[in-house]
C-alpha cells in the first residue's frame, strides 16, 4: 500500500493483530511524509528521547524561539498521551469496539490564553488496559502567536469515565540548519530533523499494536 503521494488518508486497523514489520514500517514512513499526522496504539510508552515527559494530564514546558538567528527554528510539536484503565473497566464482554474522544489543549501558561486545540477518537482495544494517542502538530501560521510565549502548557481531557490520562509528553521538532554542527564537526541529527524522527518512530512503534492512523496533509 502506497500513501506517500496522498494529501490525507485514514487507516483503521481494528483487530489487526498480526501486521508484518514491513507493513508497519511502510505505514509509518507514509505518515511521516505528511506535516500533520496522528497514530493511536493499543499500549504504548513515551520514549525517553522525548524533550518533555510528565505524569498525569498536564505538562508545562519552556518554548524556544520559533525563529532564531542561527538558522534553527521550531517547526512542529509531537505529543504522546498514554491513557489507562483497570481490567474491570475494559468492556471485554461486548464484541463491539469502545470509542472515546480525547482533547489536547495548548495554552500560554503566563496568561491562560488558548493557542490551539486538537482532538481524536480513540478506539479502545478490549485486550489492552493502556492506549496511546500520538500527534504531530505543525506550527506554520502560529509563529506570531508563539513569539511571545515563554512557557506552554498542555492539558488533556477525556469525554468518558473510567479511563484517565496516565502520562503525557511533548517533543520539540526543530528545523536544523545544515551549517549547524557539533564540536566534532558532524551534523547533530538528535536536535531533531524529520528524518531522525521518522527512524526513531519506526523503532518505537514496532513494539506496539497500531489501531488507527491519519495523515492530514
Amino acid at each position: 500500500m502506497e500513501f506517500a503521494g496522498n494529501n490525507w488518508y485514514i487507516v483503521n486497523l481494528d483487530d489487526c493483530n498480526n501486521l508484518s514489520e514491513n507493513y508497519k514500517m511502510s505505514l509509518i514512513q507514509g505518515l511521516c511524509k505528511g506535516k500533520h499526522y496522528e497514530i493511536c496504539l493499543a499500549g504504548g510508552e513515551i520514549p525517553e528521547w522525548f524533550s518533555h515527559r510528565g505524569e498525569g494530564s498536564a505538562l508545562s514546558f519552556h518554548l524556544p524561539s520559533v525563529s532564531v538567528q542561527d538558522g534553527n527554528k521550531l517547526q512542529a510539536l509531537l505529543f504522546w498521551v498514554v491513557l489507562a484503565s483497570t481490567n474491570e473497566t475494559t468492556p471485554k464482554t461486548s464484541s463491539l469496539p469502545f470509542y472515546g474522544i480525547c482533547f489536547a489543549t495548548f495554552k500560554n501558561k503566563s496568561n491562560g490564553i488558548e493557542l490551539f486545540r486538537m482532538s481524536t477518537v480513540v478506539n479502545f482495544d478490549k485486550k489492552s488496559t493502556k492506549h496511546s494517542w500520538i500527534q504531530r502538530v505543525p506550527l506554520i501560521g502560529l509563529e506570531e502567536s508563539l513569539q511571545v510565549v515563554e512557557e506552554l502548557e498542555l492539558n488533556v481531557n477525556l469525554s468518558f469515565e473510567k479511563y484517565w490520562v496516565e502520562k503525557c509528553g511533548v517533543h520539540l521538532i526543530m528545523e536544523k540548519s545544515n551549517a549547524d554542527s557539533d564540536i566534532h564537526g558532524e551534523i547533530d541529527l538528535h536536535a531533531t530533523d524529520d528524518q531522525w524522527l521518522e527512524s526513531s518512530l519506526i523503532r518505537e512503534l514496532q513494539k506496539w499494536e497500531i489501531t488507527s492512523c491519519i495523515k492530514f496533509k
